[in-house]
């Protein structure tokens, strides 16, 4: 009885609450473009929509999760 309480409560405390959800996400680069980034989240059911540039593909998609982090905690 106590072993089943105790993995219940573990299975609990290792979920992860989900919070944000990724909508859609657009990269562009290319050899003459500038490497951007667009991204759509949905957290606490508040669309948030960014984008930025960077200095390549993954780094624009990085700035643009940093901004709407920052934008959705203030």
């Amino acid at each position: 009885m106590v072993e089943d309480l105790e993995i219940l409560v573990q299975d609990e405390l290792f979920k992860v609450p989900r919070r944000t959800k990724l909508i859609h996400l657009q990269i562009l680069s290319g050899t003459k473009a500038t490497p951007m980034a667009a991204l759509k989240v949905q957290r606490n059911n508040e669309m948030i929509e960014e984008a930025a540039m960077g200095n390549g593909p993954i780094d624009a998609a990085y700035k643009c999760i940093e901004r709407s982090s920052v934008r959705s905690s203030s």
